[in-house]
């Protein structure tokens, strides 16, 4: 996956200009793709937009939820998360 394209994609969806937070944005999205690819077993596409999407959206997910102290994953993630891993595995 293009790190710095979902860095970018990530700073644009949280409004970001400076690069201020870009070291921790970067450990997020590190973070996200290992637990898709390693602990989850999902065969991430690079060339596919709605993969690196969803990375994108994860990433912003965790860096909002952290700072509101949010717990548990929301059911539209969850739901993208399983189709994911469902068109992964066959």
């Amino acid at each position: 996956m293009d790190e710095e394209l979902i860095l970018t994609l990530v700073k644009q969806r949280l409004g970001f200009t400076s690069t201020v937070r870009d070291t921790y944005l970067q450990h997020i999205i590190k973070s996200v793709l290992d637990n898709l690819i390693r602990v989850r077993g999902i065969a991430l596409d690079p060339e596919r937009s709605d993969h690196t999407f969803f990375v994108v959206k994860y990433a912003v997910w965790e860096y909002q939820s952290k700072e509101k102290g949010e717990v548990g994953m929301p059911v539209w993630m969850r739901l993208e998360l399983n189709n994911l891993k469902m068109k992964s595995e066959g």
